[in-house]
């Protein structure tokens, strides 16, 4: 038997969490339990009524997950705080340290689980009443629609994307799951790069790219987009011209006018399904503009030095 098994600790996951939120979820929650257990034991990091954990993202992904890469821990632990599982503060002794605290909100964690379990309840219950009677000694085997999906449904809690398809939903023959469509979506649109921009990076950029590796998932069927419907491959191709700069222009928009809409998936897919042309639109107007204030700034800058040459002359310009 490999030394392994004896030398490197073992890795417990809670099944109920993985199911509910994801593997990764589940691995990178049980690790943060971990730590706020010692500090619980040893009395220490006890602020507003809770214990908490400290690290940077560097050190959580070089110390604890080096088996991913920087933007999975990254875009894990981000999601994490998005559902409202992880709480996170600053109690850091300097001013300039903005190393972030992390404490876990058992409530809301508790909450995702039972949604979860109840609805995987409903489901059962429906799909037996569907289930269709086999004839003549044959089974009818009913597919698994679940499949076709993973566990990070709660970011878009509120609004369901419809897909219609002419036989049945199934994944896409190139991405056999929603994290290898998520790292060509990631490449596509150059994330690392994205993301190394600023410390603090939008929650929208995540449920963009999500968004879009969703579509990419599927092989055939429909989608509506701005009331249209329209192929999936369609809107796959269109897909493929995003690149940083449309990601950039679109995340800084929800940023400014923090859309309220109902149904706020179809609205973003909709808005990534424009933004090669609107962001092209938008650069370039933003670009005459600040040509156009260049040459404001130019003139009024030759008028003030020709004034002031002839100032002493009595001349007026």
């Amino acid at each position: 038997m490999s030394k392994y098994f004896y030398d490197s600790p073992p890795m417990l996951i809670n099944p109920d969490i993985a199911l509910a939120l994801g593997l990764n979820e589940a691995v990178v929650i049980q690790q943060m339990q971990y730590w706020l257990s010692i500090n619980e034991e040893a009395g220490r990091n006890y602020y507003e009524g809770r214990y908490w954990t400290y690290n940077s993202l560097k050190d959580w992904h070089e110390n604890y997950f080096s088996f991913w890469s920087f933007s999975t821990v990254r875009r894990t632990i981000h999601r994490l705080e998005t559902l409202g599982v992880f709480i996170t503060g600053t109690f850091n002794f300097s001013s300039s340290d903005r190393t972030k605290w992390y404490a876990i909100d058992h409530d809301v964690l508790d909450k995702l689980i039972r949604e979860h379990k109840e609805e995987n309840k409903e489901k059962e219950k429906n799909e037996s009443k569907e289930k269709p009677y086999p004839q003549n000694g044959e089974m009818v085997k009913s597919p698994n629609w679940a499949d076709a999906y993973v566990h990070n449904e709660h970011i878009y809690k509120q609004a369901e994307i419809n897909y219609t398809e002419t036989n049945s939903i199934y994944p896409s023959e190139k991405f056999s799951s929603r994290e290898e469509a998520r790292s060509y979506v990631e490449g596509l649109i150059g994330y690392d790069g994205l993301i190394n921009i600023s410390s603090e990076v939008s929650p929208w950029l995540d449920n963009l790219v999500d968004l879009v590796a969703e579509v990419f998932m599927h092989e055939e069927g429909r989608i509506k987009i701005a009331g249209r419907d329209m192929k999936i491959s369609l809107v796959q191709e269109q897909f493929k011209r995003l690149n940083q700069d449309h990601l950039i222009y679109l995340v800084e928009s929800l940023e400014r006018t923090k859309p309220d809409v109902k149904n706020i998936k179809s609205y973003l897919l909709t808005s990534l399904y424009n933004a090669p042309n609107t962001a092209s639109s938008f650069y370039k107007a933003k670009n005459n503009q600040e040509e156009m204030k260049k040459e404001k700034e130019e003139l009024k800058k030759y008028r003030d030095e020709k004034n002031r040459k002839y100032r002493g002359l009595g001349i007026k310009l």
